[in-house]
């Protein structure tokens, strides 16, 4: 299908499923979607739109899984999201997504399945509320512009199975807990400053005068 979406979805407001993913979709993501308050499952994943991700989509409260993945999408990240209080799978990576991650993420405590925000523009530091996600199984956030440690919160999610974070502006050392030991060192590659475990740290030290 070619096209956009029709501002008039947000009149349907018993809407449970909306899958439209796999296009060629165009236009932005009307701001109406925040009406239909009964979605559990939005999937706009694999198409064409542009401009920003609607704040109105933290009013779909009873989302268990969004994914707007491999779109064009720019701007922030809405900080609203993180009132989705059901949400068990986040996929927004491989768009254009610019700013921090937003703190508020950390408020997902049902998040299991994934948060993918990898493959965007995305900077600042990784939020320490992240460590809040104690049932989430996979973390992406590899190929952005984090800067600064890992949190030392992410080394207690305890079902972490899959923490990418390469191809970023990471320094320090890998914290030494049983989640990260479990991870291949595949997933911390490309950040020049941030020391694996087990190795030679001195090596990114900068030489003293």
């Amino acid at each position: 299908f070619v096209g956009y979406i029709p501002s008039e979805v947000g009149n349907l407001e018993h809407l449970v499923t909306f899958n439209i993913s796999s296009n060629s979709l165009s236009g932005t993501i009307p701001h109406e979607l925040g009406n239909c308050v009964n979605l559990q499952r939005l999937d706009l994943s694999r198409n064409q739109f542009t401009g920003s991700a609607p704040e109105e989509l933290g009013q779909l409260v009873n989302l268990e899984l969004l994914k707007l993945s491999d779109n064009k999408l720019t701007g922030a990240i809405p900080s609203s999201l993180g009132g989705l209080a059901r949400l068990t799978e986040l996929q927004m990576g491989g768009n254009i997504f610019s700013g921090s991650i937003p703190v508020a993420l950390g408020q997902l405590t049902a998040l299991q399945i994934a948060l993918n925000i990898s493959h965007n523009n995305l900077s600042g530091v990784i939020p320490y509320e992240l460590g809040n996600l104690q049932m989430l199984e996979a973390l992406y956030l590899d190929d952005n512009q984090l800067i600064g440690e890992i949190p030392a919160s992410m080394g207690e999610q305890m079902s972490l199975l899959v923490c990418n974070l390469s191809n970023n502006n990471l320094v320090g050392t890998v914290p030494n807990t049983t989640v990260f030991r479990r991870i291949d060192s595949s997933n911390f590659a490309g950040n020049r400053g941030l020391c694996m475990l087990g190795s030679d740290c001195h090596q990114l030290m900068p030489p003293s005068h």
